[in-house]
């Protein structure tokens, strides 16, 4: 399968989802030491790697700390990333890890975050990372 406009993909329990260069998807195990499986860091390092500067992440609500080196990864290529804020968050875990790594290039409420999507050229988003 591959990522298209408009569409939503969710790794099922017990596979990582991979993003590779010509934006197919594929699903593995591995890696099998991973902490979470799936994970979201694997996820969005997959992202970043196959489209540098290319890669919107956006970490929302969620206990422990997966997606914050992935948050890093992106950031760190150029892309923009999006972290949900304390005042809207029910768990503020995850997020609350990306930005204490430097992983967040805006810090948001959730329906912050929904408006910032919501605009037409984008441009507001990318002069802010």
């Amino acid at each position: 399968m591959r990522l298209a406009p408009g569409s939503a993909l969710i790794a099922p329990a017990g596979s990582h989802l991979r993003v590779s260069p010509n934006l197919a998807v594929v699903l593995t195990p591995e890696p099998a030491d991973a902490k979470h499986i799936p994970s979201v860091d694997v996820t969005m390092r997959s992202a970043a790697r196959s489209r540098p500067g290319k890669v919107l992440g956006i970490l929302l609500t969620g206990m422990g700390e997966d997606g914050a080196d992935g948050m890093v990864t992106i950031r760190a290529g150029g892309g923009i990333t999006i972290a949900e804020s304390e005042t809207s968050c029910v768990v503020y875990g995850m997020p609350r890890a990306a930005i204490q790594r430097g992983g967040a290039g805006w810090v948001l409420p959730l329906d912050e975050i929904a408006e910032l999507l919501g605009r037409a050229d984008g441009a507001a988003v990318r002069s802010r990372s």
